[in-house]
């Protein structure tokens, strides 16, 4: 079994319509790309047709999140309190799409949250992970935390994308030098070719 299948496979959690799209999905269209097959996004769009609109934008953003998110963070990109959210968050557990562990709340199956994820618009994910990142270390989480999303969402210019994707290098240098490594280079990639900071950034980090 090629491997992307199998990855994908593995995302259903033994899910039988999951795995029924998906492998029909694959059958259509291959499984190349980064992508969950268009049928299955197109199948998850249906299954969640009945749920309150307040309920669906919920799940788009903790599919941002990650399979695995916060109340608090998810309330946060939404733009409500926490307490304002108990109606979406019981409906999508009785829909049995989300499972509270009691600390987080997870999607069922990463593959449901890839499906959700890819239904949104790309400008649309590009900006809430964006947020998210900004939100995080507001929150006062690492800048570690915010990595994931920045690698996703900044642009060049980006100052605070820059510092923190330097800082979260700095962090994890001793550990892992090859992450760092890589976390400096796209840090790099941000600054402005004509910018006073190339060269500084260029002449490592004792220099800034």
């Amino acid at each position: 079994m090629p491997a992307r299948v199998g990855e994908l496979l593995d995302g259903a959690g033994g899910n039988p319509f999951l795995a029924t799209e998906t492998l029909a999905g694959i059958a259509a269209t291959g499984a190349d790309g980064p992508e969950p097959p268009e049928r299955l996004v197109l199948g998850v769009r249906g299954r969640l047709a009945g749920l309150r609109p307040d309920t669906l934008h919920f799940l788009r953003i903790g599919s941002v999140l990650g399979r695995a998110f916060s109340l608090a963070d998810a309330a946060a990109l939404c733009g409500r309190p926490a307490s304002g959210l108990g109606a979406e968050v019981d409906e999508a557990l009785a829909a049995a799409l989300l499972h509270d562990d009691g600390e987080r709340l997870l999607f069922r199956h990463d593959l449901l949250r890839q499906a959700v994820y890819a239904d949104l618009a790309p400008s649309v994910r590009r900006a809430l992970h964006r947020e998210a990142a900004s939100r995080l270390v507001a929150a006062g989480r690492s800048s570690a935390d915010a990595v994931p999303h920045l690698l996703k969402s900044a642009e060049p210019g980006d100052t605070e994308a820059i510092g923190l994707l330097d800082e979260a290098a700095t962090d994890v240098s001793a550990a892992l030098p090859d992450l760092a490594a890589d976390l400096a280079v796209r840090a790099l990639e941000l600054v402005p070719p004509r910018s006073p900071w190339r060269t500084t950034w260029e002449n490592g980090p004792s220099s800034r």
